[in-house]
């Protein structure tokens, strides 16, 4: 069974809209639209459906940009609807047209202290504006939650009154205003600022005192009178440190109403959202990690977070398996699993340092096996001595990382060497490879080489090009193309070489 489907069953008692202004009254007039802050959603919060009478309805697009589709603003005599208010987002749901068509709610604001629904047009409307016969005023109009729509607002609810809750608790027995209040998207923690930590202890205490009194089931009611001078909405101000924060209250989610919600014996808040009828059932956890927050060079808060109702739920039903999962991995039970993760990550962090040990070795010897080669190859050989070097690694994430180190520790042992010699070697790794040598013009061979033959592109740096080859590497196919290539840089350089030393001799005797 959905969960909407008890709505009809949870009844609002008389007491929990307080009206308690002589002279404050529900307007009844069909033809006019009922204020922010008497609304149907705020006097009985579980009251589904309703059907109120259509008062107004225009085509309208939300600002500031133009989206690419439209939305109907529709005003109504009254709704269930909970328009955008503070830190609660907007209620979405349905209305039922007299047509029988049902329009989707997309959100619900306060403008000019009136309950505005967005509806978006039906798919299939070739204009907009035909919408509008089904929206005619004076008809009337069924409006409910949905499924979608009363889960998100029994989670508003839920976090709202908890909210009162932890605020009035923390208030009274340990002097800490609520700075600011911040109702996150389901299924994250929603938090409130204070102006200091609370240490452990507190914690403890907090919450125990918070779940003892919704054990009790202390009843929530509302008190509304007219918003007058002195006593309706605005910002009120709190100082922290050197500096001020300030909850605000516009005129647009108040309709000129002042709306307390009053939670038995525990406190009373101004407050223009939806509210559960009693604690009962809604437990509250506090979560032992809190966040620092500046506001100014010398005023410092912090905001602390906590889960109630579906929220704390849906965070046990997900952590859990998750735990247990974890520990299932690491072989341990949940009580030593903190522990293993711990042995887990100090043994990845020595096994991380030996890594990088061993790749340190294993550098030193090929860049030494290079220096080695080129120290005997240029004694038996004129002209430019060319070396390769590959290696498969399909598991690093950066194969070319592990080429640079190479190259530096092999320039840097031949810069010794005298005389200079003449080198070109080419490195690869995987699909990465690296080019460096003492003559730019090979290095700028080879790149061409390369370019050509395998489509490896990258950046050319001088005597150093660096790329990589887009595909699978096989040994038998690019590795003997790059063979080829090397080769034939060594040719053309040596035939280059000799025609310079042809014309140093042609020199020497003319």
């Amino acid at each position: 069974m959905a969960a909407s489907d008890f709505l009809p069953h949870l009844k609002t008692p008389p007491t929990y809209h307080r009206i308690i202004s002589p002279t404050l009254q529900i307007p009844t007039d069909p033809t006019t639209s009922i204020p922010v802050g008497l609304l149907a959603c705020q006097r009985a919060p579980l009251l589904s459906p309703t059907y109120p009478n259509l008062s107004i309805a225009h085509l309208a697009k939300p600002k500031p940009k133009p989206p690419t589709e439209s939305f109907l603003e529709v005003l109504l005599h009254d709704t269930i609807l909970f328009p955008e208010s503070g830190s609660q987002p907007s209620d979405i749901g349905l209305i039922t047209t007299p047509d029988g068509e049902t329009w989707e709610v997309v959100q619900v604001k306060g403008i000019g202290g009136h309950a505005v629904h967005f509806v978006k047009p039906n798919p299939g409307l070739r204009n907009i504006k035909t919408a509008l016969n089904s929206f005619r005023a004076g008809g009337t109009v069924l409006v409910t939650f949905g499924e979608e729509g009363f889960k998100r607002r029994f989670d508003h609810m839920c976090m709202n009154t908890s909210q009162h809750l932890l605020s009035d608790i923390l208030e009274t027995q340990l002097s800490l205003p609520t700075l600011y209040q911040y109702l996150e998207t389901f299924p994250e923690p929603s938090s409130i600022e204070i102006p200091r930590p609370l240490t452990p202890s507190e914690i403890t205490f907090i919450q125990d005192l918070a779940n003892r009194l919704v054990l009790e089931g202390r009843s929530v009611h509302v008190e509304v009178e007219e918003s007058r001078s002195g006593n309706g909405p605005g910002v009120q101000i709190i100082k922290v440190g050197e500096g001020s924060v300030g909850m605000n209250v516009t005129e647009d989610n108040t309709g000129g109403v002042k709306r307390v919600v009053v939670i038995d014996g525990v406190g009373r808040r101004p407050c223009y959202g939806t509210h559960l009828l009693t604690l009962h059932n809604l437990q509250l956890f506090i979560l032992p990690t809190s966040v620092t927050v500046s506001r100014g060079p010398s005023a410092m808060s912090t905001r602390i977070f906590f889960l109630s109702g579906p929220r704390l739920l849906t965070c046990l039903t997900t952590s859990h398996p998750l735990l247990t999962s974890t520990a299932s991995i690491l072989s341990c039970g949940l009580p030593l699993l903190l522990e293993r993760a711990g042995q887990v990550v100090e043994e990845h962090r020595k096994v991380q340092k030996r890594k990088r040990e061993l790749e340190h070795e294993f550098v030193a010897l090929i860049a030494g096996s290079l220096v080695s080669e080129i120290s005997m190859r240029r004694e038996g050989e004129e002209g430019l001595v060319v070396m390769r070097r590959h290696r498969i690694d399909d598991n690093a994430p950066h194969p070319s990382h592990f080429l640079q180190p190479i190259s530096h520790s092999f320039i840097s042992s031949v810069f010794h060497l005298k005389p200079p010699p003449k080198y070109l070697v080419v490195l690869s790794s995987t699909t990465a490879i690296l080019v460096f040598g003492s003559d730019e013009g090979a290095v700028k061979s080879a790149r061409e080489g390369l370019w050509e033959r395998l489509g490896a592109k990258g950046e050319w740096q001088g005597i150093r090009w660096s790329g990589g080859f887009g595909g699978v590497w096989a040994e038998e196919r690019e590795g003997m193309v790059v063979e080829e290539v090397i080769e034939e840089v060594r040719r053309t350089w040596k035939i280059e070489e000799s025609q310079e030393i042809d014309d140093d001799c042609t020199g020497l005797y003319v």
